[in-house]
């Protein structure tokens, strides 16, 4: 996600709010929670790429129980 996120940062996240494209949410992935913005949505699964497309070449395709929620400030 860079360069809006830099590893390190620390991000709020709110579950209960809509989440459209072009919203920043944070994902589980297996054991892991990632951070990427929604470039779709359809037949209920969203599709979350990172915003570095030189680095960031995967392509998620996630349901709405897989994301913890849409990231709403960061520190």
């Amino acid at each position: 996600m860079l360069p809006a996120y830099v590893p390190g940062d620390r991000v709020v996240t709110l579950n209960w709010s809509p989440i459209t494209v072009g919203d920043v949410v944070v994902f589980v992935d297996g054991r892991t929670k990632l951070v990427k913005r929604v470039a779709d949505y359809k037949n209920k699964v969203f599709l979350l790429k990172g915003d570095n497309v030189a680095q960031s070449t995967t392509v998620y395709e996630v349901s709405r129980a897989s994301i913890v929620g849409k990231v709403i400030y960061k520190y």
